[in-house]
């Protein structure tokens, strides 16, 4: 790159030490080794063991990513009205940063929380677009009786609209597959979009036919039995 860019990486997962390691803290790494990318990376935390949890990570985070990491409490998406709170909360947020360039909003919800006020500040935004929410949400609620269904019915309006969201306020988009893209996006969609390449590191996703055999014991699987 010819002049280093400035992106803040947005998540509302927190710190969990699940595959924000890999696909968030290891990502930010690499592209600013690869890219020259000067990254903040800022998790929203939408409960109080959350908060905590990764208030207790903020340092290891640090060392993974090799840039900044902020911490922030936030309302969980599930609650009425948590778009509109969070966003202010994100707001404030961008008004205590230092000047950014772009800002990578890690799923459908970040980016409808971030993607008005990315529009309003003149910041270009990538949307990371990580799943069907709505199938998703479906899948594991399932059929519900009256009135439970009404709340699911609710609920699928509302991830509905973040996607809608996303899409209009986003100036381009990644997506994990091209089966997800033609799913979630419109068909008279301009949105500029790609499916970018999986590259995981060999240190963290490799076969190790010992590992595999103690697993499956564990488990209780055999070698024959599919997972």
């Amino acid at each position: 790159m010819s002049e280093t860019k400035r992106g803040l990486y947005v998540l509302f997962e927190g710190l969990p030490p699940t595959v924000i390691d890999s696909q968030v803290l290891t990502h930010v790494r690499m592209s600013a080794e690869t890219l020259g990318i000067e990254w903040t990376v800022l998790a929203c935390a939408a409960s109080d063991e959350n908060y905590q949890q990764a208030q207790a990570r903020v340092d290891d985070a640090r060392e993974a990513a090799q840039c900044g990491v902020s911490v922030v409490r936030a309302i969980r998406p599930v609650y009425p009205f948590s778009v509109t709170a969070n966003r202010w909360m994100a707001g404030r947020a961008l008004e205590k940063l230092r000047q950014i360039d772009f800002v990578h909003a890690r799923t459908d919800y970040t980016a409808a929380v971030f993607g008005p006020l990315c529009q309003k500040f003149g910041i270009p935004m990538l949307w990371d677009c990580r799943g069907d929410g709505v199938a998703e949400f479906r899948a594991r609620v399932g059929e519900l009786p009256f009135p439970q269904s009404l709340l699911r019915d609710w609920r699928v309006r509302r991830l509905k609209h973040d996607i809608r969201t996303a899409e209009r306020t986003a100036d381009a988009a990644a997506f994990v597959s091209n089966e997800l893209r033609e799913a979630v996006l419109p068909d008279e969609s301009d949105l500029p979009s790609w499916i970018p390449p999986c590259a995981a590191p060999s240190d963290r996703f490799f076969f190790d036919p010992l590992l595999r055999s103690a697993m499956r014991a564990k488990l209780g699987y055999t070698d024959s039995d599919i997972v």
